[in-house]
């Protein structure tokens, strides 16, 4: 390694108190204390205790140089989460993939779980690509993180998921995992819906959609059997709607849409309806919400249970 054009690397790191220098590849010096470097990473342990060659540089004594091949300003960002004299930050996702590759290369695990745990505390503003959140969680081994991702990626139709360089850190078989826990919500999301006369319970008669069953007489609506039942027609289609959207994102969030409440619109012209349609759809659409919520498993189990079949068959 070239020695000419040397540089220090910014503080806390450029401390010349310190009793060792670890000299990146692009020829940044830092200044850090073995004691630290011993009891973070057994990989530095071991560094320390093999012979080091001889250096041009004659102002350093010859065991107070190593050499690393890392670039410094990864290598900047690793020794910070290590040091307690360090700034703790990250760029972005990309930053702390690099920092965490570098973290398992030399066996810094209280650095990876402080820096997931960051991640993890900072998820909501950093989920712009969920696809992001799950290729970290997922090949870091923080099922919370990538259980988390999973379920904002349901958000989202799989053909607006956003592509990431950070995809390329998990295999082919966590992104068919991946793409099984989707297609199973959107199954588990239409069947709710379907069945909904199940669930909904006996607290509820007074639904406005099913008050024709107890005799109420709706002007103005037309009608149409669901299960050997007449239903006003809107409902019917409400139910239609969100079936379709359920599909299409099996989230929640799709339940208040405007598309999906303007095929409502027919109940405004019946005097039965009016009143409390709209009060109605908000208490059926809260309740679908929670039930989706309980039914919708975490994708790490269902991740588990698929590779046991895998492992049984």
């Amino acid at each position: 390694m070239s020695q000419n054009h040397l540089l220090t690397a910014p503080p806390p790191f450029d401390d010349r108190s310190a009793d060792l220098i670890l000299r990146c590849s692009d020829n940044v010096d830092f200044y850090v204390h073995r004691s630290i470097l011993q009891l973070s990473s057994p990989v530095f342990a071991s560094m320390f205790s093999l012979p080091q060659p001889a250096q041009a540089d004659e102002k350093q004594p010859v065991d107070n140089v190593i050499e690393v091949s890392d670039d410094s300003r990864v290598f900047y960002r690793l020794l910070s989460w290590m040091d307690p004299r360090g700034h703790l930050y990250l760029s972005d996702l990309e930053d702390a993939a690099a920092v965490l590759m570098l973290a398992e290369k030399y066996d810094l695990e209280t650095v990876k779980s402080r820096l997931l745990a960051f991640v993890f505390a900072g998820r909501e503003g950093l989920k712009r690509n969920p696809n992001e959140l799950f290729a970290l969680g997922t090949r870091f081994h923080h099922e919370e993180l990538a259980d988390f991702a999973a379920r904002e990626l349901l958000r989202f139709p799989v053909t607006k998921w956003l592509d990431s360089p950070l995809l390329t850190l998990i295999t082919g078989r966590d992104q068919q995992a991946l793409m099984h826990y989707f297609f199973h919500c959107q199954q588990v999301a239409k069947s709710q819906v379907k069945d909904w006369l199940q669930w909904v319970g006996p607290d509820l008669e007074d639904l406005v959609w099913k008050g024709i069953q107890i005799g109420w007489n709706h002007n103005h609506c037309t009608f149409k059997q669901f299960e050997g039942r007449n239903y006003p027609e809107w409902w019917i289609l409400y139910q239609d709607a969100i079936s379709r959207a359920l599909w299409e994102t099996p989230s929640a969030d799709v339940l208040n849409a405007i598309e999906n409440f303007a095929i409502t619109a027919p109940a405004a012209y019946c005097s039965k309806c009016k009143p409390k349609y709209v009060s109605d759809l908000q208490t059926f659409n809260n309740l679908l919400a929670d039930r989706l919520d309980t039914m919708i498993p975490r994708c790490g189990t269902l991740h588990t249970q698929s590779t046991l079949r895998i492992l049984i068959i």
